[in-house]
């Protein structure tokens, strides 16, 4: 089972619950493991017009921090795309050709098709049901 550290900013709590809608997902725990189980893969999300935070995914841990780390994928872009994009409105592929999203180590193609498999996908699940099981699954947020 996947360990999600408890951020101390409110973008990096989001992404915390988010994240937590499948944490008990035993195929995507794994899927999880397996693409950090060698060495700590960091991600950054400067969210405009907010802030950049840094998810590490490390073995079965995932610690999210607010601010940039140096050796990682960046990836910029305003709110606004990320929910069209979580909504289906937005693809991937067409926001990064019309710069919705910025992506700087465009190099790491496995790492970007990684983690869009791990992020965006749960993006998308958490909007098609944001409220089924709410109050089951966040009992230690209320």
């Amino acid at each position: 089972m996947l360990e999600i550290s408890q951020p101390e900013d409110l973008l990096g709590l989001a992404i915390k619950n988010m994240l937590d809608y499948r944490q008990h997902d035993e195929k995507f725990s794994n899927y999880v493991v397996n693409w950090a189980k060698k060495k700590p893969r960091k991600i950054v999300i400067d969210v405009i017009p907010m802030y950049a935070i840094t998810i590490i995914f490390n073995g079965n841990k995932i610690t999210i921090e607010r601010g940039e780390s140096k050796k990682a994928l960046k990836l910029t872009l305003h709110v606004h795309s990320m929910l069209e994009m979580a909504y289906g409105r937005l693809g991937v592929i067409k926001a990064t050709l019309t710069r919705k999203v910025k992506i700087k180590g465009i190099y790491r193609i496995g790492t970007i098709l990684k983690f869009m498999k791990i992020f965006l996908k749960t993006m998308k699940m958490v909007a098609d049901e944001p409220n089924i099981n709410y109050y089951e699954l966040h009992k230690h947020t209320r």
